[in-house]
Parts: C-alpha cells; sequence; structure tokens
C-alpha cells in the first residue's frame, strides 16, 4: 500500500496572535509558535509543514527569518497570506 502524503499548511500570523491570546501565561514569540506547530505536526506523520505569512512579519525577527531559511515559514508575495495560502491549496 502507497503511503498518502500528507502536507500541513497553517496561517503563521493567526497562529501566532491565536497562540498569545489562548495562552496568555506563554510568552509572546511568535518565533516559538512556528516552530512548535511545526514540529507538532511533523511528530504526527506530516511529509511537510507549511506555514505562511505577510512578508513583513516573516522578515519581523531574527527567529522568523531562521524559520524561513529552514524551510518552515513562507512569506505570501505582496503581502496577501490569506488570499495566496488559498490559492495555495486549491
Amino acid at each position: 500500500m502507497q503511503h498518502q502524503r500528507i502536507e500541513i499548511i497553517i496561517d503563521g500570523m493567526n497562529l501566532a496572535k491565536s497562540r498569545a491570546s489562548d495562552l496568555p501565561w506563554l510568552p509572546v514569540d511568535d518565533t516559538a509558535a512556528v516552530s512548535e506547530a511545526a514540529s507538532f505536526f511533523y511528530g504526527c506523520g506530516a511529509d511537510a509543514v507549511k506555514i505562511f505569512g505577510a512578508k513583513a512579519w516573516c522578515e519581523s525577527t531574527a527567529g522568523l527569518k531562521a524559520l524561513a531559511a529552514q524551510g518552515v515559514l513562507f512569506s505570501a508575495p505582496g503581502g496577501l497570506d490569506d488570499d495566496f495560502m488559498l490559492r495555495f491549496i486549491i
């Protein structure tokens, strides 16, 4: 039986915002939210995890830049990350 490929697509900016509001006792750290989400889904057996965000957000901290360099975080062209993600998955 052939393994069905599992790819996870995440809106990174919404992820970071949700983490900050749902878990206020944790430090607000976009890098940690993105990294933890990717690690979680890879741990669940995902073949690929792609986390998207507006270019300005993806380049806003050294940690987010590092995740982009590692191929975990991707900036949407033109800053229209929601539109880009919808087109990417269709």
